[in-house]
């Protein structure tokens, strides 16, 4: 064998040695150090969370009967402080979607005055995209 061969072959080796240390690191990551990353991500992604304030309510209380171990008074307190919290907040959001739009329409109307024509087409195009994105979204989460 000549030099060069033996470099060659040394070079191969040295190549092999660290692509499969990368492949096993990686392995080790999503196998066996984390293997239920992937589940919990994707469990988020499917959970249906109600906006409902009695499910809210009882899906919470469960939580803090777990985690606090309140009493019966304590339990009647929290959950209806809780409810209070999540009809009031629900109540709020529907009063100010109004305000809400005429802002983000007033700044849509800045933004299409500001831009050039090429410009306002390129931003009308990623409007509609953002548009239909939300709708989907929308869409899927009340399935």
């Amino acid at each position: 064998m000549t030099t060069r061969s033996i470099h060659l072959v040394g070079t191969g080796l040295l190549i092999l040695v660290l692509g499969s240390g990368v492949a096993m690191g990686v392995a080790l990551d999503r196998l066996w150090l984390r293997p239920d990353a992937t589940v919990v991500k994707k469990h988020q992604r499917t959970s249906k969370r109600s906006r409902d304030p009695l499910v809210r309510t009882s899906r919470l209380m469960k939580r803090f009967q777990k985690k606090l171990n309140l009493d019966a008074a304590q339990e009647k307190t929290v959950r209806e402080a809780l409810f209070q919290m999540f009809t009031e907040t629900r109540k709020l959001r529907r009063q100010a979607r109004p305000a809400i739009r005429k802002t983000r329409d007033q700044a849509r109307a800045k933004i299409r005055a500001a831009l050039r024509p090429d410009q306002r087409a390129r931003y009308e195009k990623m409007l509609k995209a953002y548009l239909e994105r939300k709708k989907r979204r929308r869409t899927k989460r009340r399935r």
